[in-house]
């Protein structure tokens, strides 16, 4: 049987673990099963390699929140989603693990549908953290001369390599490109496509939001669209404004980690930009954002 991924799960109640192991299992991912804190670092720090990990907050020895932040402080672990699966249903303890850099929180016991959608996303989005990651080793390093620039792109793919290549000019690239990469895709999917919020969370727990933007890209009211970028060099380090052709949205509500949509399939994108950046400001309807970077590379 091919395994599409490799999952650890990092929970000390037994029934727990192996009713998620059995979900995993049956949808052909590989499985290996942490009872405690210790014995999950131990296997994150050998030569084990994990596409994703199941976390509880509630472990004996080292508690969940611990083993988060050690990945997290991880040059090599750094990357791999943390999806939280706990009893804890509290805001408090959602917005920390969020912060911290989960990128999930789902509650015990999670409903199958929900817990396959954010496995199959965190996967995903791993492995296209991988891509780029290597992409950045290659990437051009002109972005750094730069002191004005104006760009657009339309497509889902287009707004990756953007993102990409738009990184190259902080100090910290990849978690430049994970803030401009949540914004660039907004301004395709939310903005000029027009996937709403309920629809989006629809598309991913059945696994079509690709097939759906796609389609919508081929669609003549949609396929004219273009998202807008100008870059300017300030004393405070560079601009971003990144501007789509949609109708906007509430956005002042995205900017924090919100308990209504804490278990949410997405929703979280915005909020974690704003750990990414110096400062983001929406304007207007919200189809205009800017972002600061202040520590920027070194042209050379």
């Amino acid at each position: 049987m091919k395994h599409y991924a490799h999952i650890l799960i990092v929970e000390d109640e037994v029934i727990s673990a192996e009713l998620v192991e059995l979900n995993l299992l049956q949808n052909h991912y590989e499985v290996t099963i942490a009872v405690d804190g210790e014995t999950a670092w131990s296997l994150l720090v050998s030569d084990i390699s994990f596409d994703a990990v199941l976390l509880d907050l509630g472990l004996p020895d080292i508690d969940g929140e611990t083993v988060l932040r050690r990945m997290m402080e991880d040059p090599e672990l750094s990357s791999v989603p943390v999806i939280i699966l706990s009893g804890q249903g509290h805001m408090d303890s959602v917005s920390n693990t969020m912060a911290a850099g989960a990128k999930y929180y789902l509650t015990k016991p999670p409903q199958v549908p929900y817990l396959l959608a954010v496995v199959r996303s965190a996967i995903e989005a791993r492995r296209e953290f991988d891509r780029v990651k290597e992409s950045l080793n290659e990437a051009l390093q002109w972005i750094g001369f730069l002191d004005a620039g104006a760009f657009s792109y339309q497509t889902v793919s287009e707004a990756g390599s953007l993102a990409l290549t738009l990184a190259q000019a902080s100090a910290n690239p990849i978690r430049a490109w994970q803030g401009l990469n949540e914004l660039l895709l907004n301004a395709v999917e939310h903005g000029n496509l027009g996937i709403s919020y309920a629809e989006k969370s629809s598309l991913m727990l059945n696994g079509r939001l690709v097939e759906e933007i796609e389609r919508r890209q081929q669609d003549q009211k949609y396929r004219s669209l273009r998202v807008s970028v100008h870059l300017a060099r300030t004393p405070d380090g560079l601009e971003l404004t990144i501007r789509d052709q949609g109708d906007g949205f509430d956005w002042k509500k995205y900017l924090e980690y919100s308990e209504e949509r804490a278990f949410d399939l997405h929703g979280r994108g915005i909020a974690m930009a704003t750990h990414c950046f110096d400062s983001i400001e929406y304007k207007g309807s919200g189809n205009t954002v800017k972002v600061t970077i202040s520590e920027l590379r070194p042209a050379s």
